[in-house]
């Protein structure tokens, strides 16, 4: 019958408590930077009203004065980089633009008072 015993000296505590405590900061770290998933592309976004966008722009948790800027501009048929980059980020929130290429579209611009 064969003992295996070990012995750790302080230093060699020391170091393993610090480095669980930082695996554990890296995680809290980690899941408290990384927002919920976004709505599922079932979830349907009408904002054909002004009311309807001021009120889409206020379940995000923004504010807004409910003053609306609104000019036509056109989908380019083609993305290059800056287009490309900004679909993704809309993506990311369901908002796929890649459909919309070389299409006229209204785009509103709302003033947020709660940011900042």
């Amino acid at each position: 019958m064969r003992m295996l015993t070990f012995k750790l000296k302080p230093k060699t505590i020391f170091g393993l408590i610090l480095l669980l405590t930082g695996v554990i900061v890296i995680l809290v770290t980690f899941v408290g930077n990384h927002p919920a998933k976004p709505a599922s592309k079932s979830t349907v976004v009408s904002c054909k009203t002004a009311e309807e966008r001021v009120n889409y722009i206020n379940s995000l948790g923004y504010k807004t004065d409910s003053n609306e800027e609104s000019k036509e501009i056109i989908i380019p048929q083609k993305f290059n980089e800056v287009y490309n980059k900004y679909n993704e980020i809309q993506k990311q929130q369901n908002f796929d633009l890649t459909a919309y290429k070389g299409k006229t579209a209204v785009m509103y611009t709302y003033h947020i008072t709660n940011y900042g």
